[in-house]
């Protein structure tokens, strides 16, 4: 059982259950979402153990693939916020840096002193373009007087939230500034994508403004400036994002209950269920035409809609995915293949599992092959 690491409270209210079908080496399965009763942290239950996480973000990581425009757009904002606050001649480290986007949109802007590090080696090989990037978890990472340190969409992956959090203050030097950005649970009905996304295999901690600011006060901090944002991820796809600034202090404030969080969440829940039911009639009608289908994503989309939808009732005859880590793996005995390898496979439609990529994939479909595409969103 996991204790709420905000308030250590073992004492929560149940939201959602979250299921997925399983591939090797999966990280997670299924996991509870839940809330505090006492202090209002949101967070997942049920999960395994940090070293767990640890290696499957080093092992099985996505973020090595090359950057979007979204991507690039997403680390300018970041930049832009970091730079109003921060001076150009900080020692800037940034936590979980992926392929080194952020640290390039600092560069740009005259930032020259950059460290990072990354789980992933290969992301790591390409983020040391911009800086002096090192392949470590946070958990594991020994360093100190850094100005800046940065953890943009890594604190809601991270399963010991005490243990990481006890080490930040030492990062930093005296005045140093830690950046923060999460996604924003307390608003994630202002959000727009795929049914439950929000709740995917590697998304364990929903912060509101209030937790996030209840957690790092905890832990010998301050906020001292807070915006919140919607942000485009992919093509008609966005997300809340809250980005917090905080500073050591020497007295933190007394604990604020989140109320906020747990009644967006069943808020979230419940739209979630409405949409899915429209897209379980969709994947049902196509189950009931008996037709063989490829579906192309093997990601947290695919496998929940294997796990609760009709999907595994349709015949699926290969699952189709760009990330190399999940070829020659299967999801419930199928396959999952690479795009290169449909040319030399049947003609059978192609259903897009993916709302977030549904165009790009399309796109790819009717460049390079004759199968039809099947889309499950009108977007």
């Amino acid at each position: 059982m996991r204790a709420c690491e905000v308030c250590t409270s073992a004492d929560n209210v149940f939201i959602h259950a979250q299921r997925f079908e399983g591939m090797e080496n999966d990280l997670l399965r299924a996991y509870n979402v839940v809330a505090c009763r006492r202090c209002g942290f949101c967070f997942a239950t049920d999960i395994p153990e940090q070293d767990t996480f640890d290696s499957y973000y080093e092992e099985m990581s996505k973020y090595e693939v090359a950057e979007s425009p979204y991507d690039v757009a997403k680390a300018e904002r970041a930049a832009s916020l970091i730079e109003q606050l921060c001076p150009k001649n900080a020692a800037v480290l940034e936590i979980g840096c992926a392929t080194g986007g952020l640290l390039a949109a600092l560069r740009k802007r005259g930032y020259a002193d950059l460290y990072g590090i990354d789980p992933s080696a290969k992301c790591v090989e390409a983020a040391r373009r911009y800086g002096d990037v090192s392949q470590a978890t946070l958990g594991a990472f020994d360093g100190s007087g850094f100005d800046v340190v940065i953890l943009m969409g890594v604190l809601e992956h991270i399963r010991d939230l005490t243990a990481v959090c006890e080490k930040l203050a030492g990062f930093l030097s005296g005045s140093g500034v830690l950046v923060v950005g999460v996604p924003d649970a307390s608003r994630y009905t202002n959000g727009e994508d795929a049914p439950f996304q929000e709740f995917s295999v590697e998304h364990i901690n929903f912060f509101g403004p209030k937790s996030l600011v209840n957690l790092l006060t905890k832990h010998g901090f301050a906020e001292i400036h807070r915006v919140q944002a919607v942000v485009e991820c992919n093509h008609r796809t966005r997300t809340p994002v809250l980005y917090s600034f905080f500073q050591k202090a020497a007295a933190p404030p007394a604990l604020e209950v989140d109320a906020d969080t747990p009644s967006e969440l069943a808020s979230y829940v419940a739209t979630c269920a409405a949409s899915d039911q429209v897209l379980i009639a969709k994947i049902g009608r196509l189950a009931s035409t008996g037709q063989s289908f490829f579906v192309w994503g093997a990601g947290s989309h695919t496998r929940r809609l294997l796990s609760n939808g009709k999907l595994s009732q349709v015949k699926i005859r290969a699952f189709v995915d760009s990330n190399s880590k999940y070829h020659g793996r299967s999801l419930g005995a199928v396959p999952v293949v690479s795009p290169t390898e449909l040319s030399y496979l049947p003609n059978h439609p192609i259903i897009v599992s993916s709302r977030a990529f549904q165009k790009e994939i399309v796109a790819t479909i009717r460049a390079t092959l004759t199968n039809e595409a099947v889309t499950l969103y009108d977007l």
